[in-house]
């Protein structure tokens, strides 16, 4: 799919947040060791805009899958402030939703499933 400059998307994330309590324990042989518990998951979208396609130019003699390998990446501005760049693969198929409701109906699920 071919997408143009100012099409908007958003990108679920999520992060463990570690919890800093230590869990002290004595094994049987009298040592002791501790362990963290795990913590609970927090979740993000992020607003994607695409504000230019990235090209590369060649001369001389290159091959055609250097070629192909880098027509489709893209500069995108993420949540209104700094810029990443983005292939079209991850577009179409990590947690990248063309609708703001997609990405939060996605959260719920991922919040139920815990």
């Amino acid at each position: 799919m071919k997408y143009n400059i100012g099409d908007k998307f958003w990108r679920v994330s999520s992060k463990l947040n570690w919890n800093s309590n230590k869990i002290r324990m004595t094994d049987a042989d009298g040592i002791e060791w501790y362990r963290y518990p795990n913590g609970k998951n927090t979740y993000s979208i992020d607003k994607l805009e695409i504000v230019g396609k990235l090209l590369h130019s060649y001369e001389g003699n290159s091959s055609l899958w250097m070629e192909n390998e880098y027509v489709d990446r893209y500069a995108v501005r993420v949540n209104d402030g700094h810029l990443e760049d983005l292939y079209e693969e991850d577009i179409d198929e990590y947690n990248i939703f063309d609708s703001l409701e997609a990405a939060q109906a996605l959260v719920s699920k991922m919040k139920k499933e815990e």
